[in-house]
């Protein structure tokens, strides 16, 4: 994921 936030979508994780 490019933004700074856990996405909704599952099986992504977010920027950290």
């Amino acid at each position: 994921a490019d933004a700074g936030y856990a996405p909704a979508a599952p099986g992504t994780q977010p920027k950290a």
